[in-house]
Parts: C-alpha cells; sequence; structure tokens
C-alpha cells in the first residue's frame, strides 16, 4: 500500500546516503487553482532504547495516540527476535560504522526504531556467517545489503518482515554486522516500522470547487476546478454519510492531454449501482504517514467526481484525481484510493480504460 515509500540507507564503511526510489513526483495544477491536496505534517528483551468494514460512509473514531503506541510496542517486539552469537556483549553506545539501521531509515516522521548495539568474540566473516544462519523466528527473510573498503567485504545486514495492519506498514527486524579489528565485530539489530495516522489528512490550496447534483447532470467541464465542496460536519471524519445513496452520477474529466478538462463520459447509477460504489469508497483507509516523501507518476489533472444522493440532505461530491499521487475526496479530507476505486468507476465508465501506474 505504500510501497512508494523511500528510504535513505547507509552503504559500507563510508556511509554513504543513498535514497532508494523513482524522481520527485511530477504534477499539474489546473488554470485557475492551486493543489488542494497536501499532506500535513538467543532470544533477547528489549531494552527502552531507541526511537521513537462498516456500512457506507461510517468510520471509527480516530485513536492516535492508541496507534501509535501498538506500533512502537510492535518494533519493541521485533527488536526483541533477535538471535545472538554466543559471548555477545551490549555496549551503551553505538559504534562508529553503525550509525543507522541496516536497511536505512524511511523518508517520514512515522518511522518508529529501537536499537540496540552488541560486540561479538567472532571475527567479522564467522559473525555474519552466524547471523545469516539463524534468522529470527516467525518472520519472512526481506533485504540485505553489504558494503567493502578497497574491495574487502566490510559490512552486512539483513531484514526480516511481516504483513502490514491497521496500525503500521513496513514492520521489520534488522541486523548489521561490522569487523572489529580481526577478532571481534559489532552487531545493529532494530526493530522498525511506519504507524499510521488515522486522523484523515485535509483538503488545502485555493480555487474553485465543484458542486455536482444528480438532478442537474454534468458540467460540460471541470476547467478552473480543483475539488469539491459539499456540506455537513459528518464529512469531517468520513468521506461518504453513513446510509445508503439512492442513486448516484460518475462525471469524467479529461486533464491537459485529450479534450483539455472537458467531460467525456457520464453514467448516472441507480439505487444498487451507487450504494455498491460507496462500499467501495467506505473501504478506502483514511489512515496515512505522516510528512512522507513520496515518488508519484505524471498528473496531467485528469479528474472524475463521484456524485451521490441521500434521503434528507443535499448530493454528496467527491472528487477522484485519476493520475499520479491518486486521491479521493469530499472538499474536507482525503485519502488514496488505489486501484479498486479505478477498477469500480471503469466498469461503469469504460471510457477511464485501463488505470494508469500510480504510487498509492
Amino acid at each position: 500500500m505504500y510501497s512508494g515509500l523511500a528510504r535513505a540507507v547507509a552503504v559500507g564503511a563510508s556511509a554513504a546516503a543513498v535514497a532508494i526510489g523513482a524522481a520527485a513526483c511530477t504534477s499539474t495544477v489546473r488554470p485557475g487553482t492551486s493543489a488542494l491536496f497536501t499532506s500535513p505534517s538467543g532470544a533477547i528483551e528489549p531494552s527502552p532504547s531507541g526511537g521513537a468494514a462498516s456500512s457506507p460512509g461510517t468510520t471509527a473514531s480516530p485513536e492516535p495516540v492508541a496507534d501509535k503506541e501498538r506500533a512502537d510496542h510492535e518494533a519493541l517486539r521485533l527488536l526483541s527476535l533477535a538471535q545472538l552469537p554466543p559471548g555477545a556483549v551490549e555496549l551503551t553506545a553505538p559504534p562508529t560504522a553503525l550509525r543507522g539501521p541496516a536497511m536505512g531509515t524511511s523518508a517520514t516522521s512515522s518511522f518508529i526504531d529501537h536499537t540496540r548495539y552488541w560486540r561479538v568474540p567472532m571475527p567479522f566473516a564467522a559473525a555474519a556467517a552466524w547471523i545469516k544462519a539463524h534468522p529470527p523466528e516467525g518472520l519472512t527473510a526481506g533485504g540485505s545489503e553489504s558494503g567493502s573498503t578497497h574491495g574487502v567485504l566490510d559490512d552486512v545486514g539483513y531484514s526480516y518482515v511481516e504483513p502490514d495492519t491497521d496500525a503500521w506498514v513496513e514492520a521489520q527486524y534488522e541486523v548489521a554486522v561490522v569487523p572489529d579489528g580481526t577478532a571481534a565485530s559489532y552487531l545493529r539489530t532494530d526493530g522498525t516500522d511506519n504507524w499510521l495516522d488515522p486522523v484523515p489528512q485535509r483538503v488545502g490550496g485555493t480555487g474553485k470547487r465543484l458542486s455536482i447534483t444528480v438532478a442537474r447532470g454534468c458540467p460540460a467541464s471541470d476547467s478552473g476546478y480543483g475539488g469539491v465542496t459539499n456540506a455537513g460536519r459528518e464529512l469531517d471524519s468520513a468521506l461518504l454519510p453513513s446510509g445508503q445513496p439512492t442513486d448516484g452520477l460518475i462525471c469524467v474529466y479529461d486533464g491537459m492531454n485529450g479534450k483539455p478538462f472537458s467531460l467525456i463520459a457520464s453514467k448516472p447509477l441507480d439505487g444498487a449501482a451507487a450504494g455498491q460504489l460507496a462500499m467501495t469508497v467506505s473501504r478506502i483507509s483514511l489512515s496515512h504517514l505522516d510528512d512522507v516523501t513520496v515518488n508519484c507518476p505524471m498528473d496531467d489533472g485528469a479528474a472524475a467526481v463521484l456524485v451521490f444522493s441521500y434521503p434528507g440532505r443535499t448530493d454528496v461530491d467527491l472528487w477522484y484525481a485519476r493520475n499520479g499521487c491518486q486521491s479521493l475526496g469530499n472538499g474536507e479530507i482525503y485519502g488514496s484510493p488505489g486501484d479498486a476505486l479505478y477498477s469500480a468507476v471503469q466498469s461503469a465508465v469504460p471510457a477511464l480504460g485501463s488505470p494508469p501506474p500510480h504510487t498509492p
């Protein structure tokens, strides 16, 4: 889900920082608008050291502190899975060559890292071989890294991963090995993850906002608009109101490519189809990483507006940015929809074609 997250990795004795990921995001801002979607800012016992489906429209009350604590406890648990060679002695300060986790740090303030350091009475090659032969139990092998000085291998590291949850992503145990002279070695063990903030991201920026109703139908163009506007405080915490929609409408617009910002397809939805699409929207997680650096594909401003009618209230619009780092917002909050929403909309409006590559 967050596979676009960049990690900065220290490689070899020179500890050169390397950013893993593609180039920065390229996007198009619609004429007369500014960006509307903005991001907020032997087994061992762990020590305290280290860093830090429902009906459509309904959502659980966000508990950011609880989720962060869960992620923090999980990082400590992962650290406790470390397997250590005989004679390992814990250190109180990091060796110079082990200033960072084996696989680097995530480019987000949601990154959690708990660390311990060790000295083992084994030459580097023997220590590295022992660590490789004794992975932690219950985890899956992730990645590895190595470094050398003047052609001589003097740094190895391994990571072991587990599935993502609703409270954290990219949880892993990491271990790095470097030599301490010719007869001993240093180890660094880390338990890391990225906690997910459950408080929805706010829609920002300026510019005109569309307001479409099922009764009026789709405007011929969305030029000059960069989002939608809706009424109702319940839309501060959920993309859609609770309950089932009675009908709906999909309006699809080109971006700078094709017929710039022109309506290319519209599709009325009956109650059953609108309800199914609303259910797809309700499954979109509003949890997110904080202050994250994400690499996005090209965005030409192509959009769709999803309109839903509900009994006893004005229609509700969702602005669906279809390219780049896709987003779905109601004028107050937004989330990252991924391919499931694209497939649902494409099945109703084939003019969308195949989903573009994107970073969820």
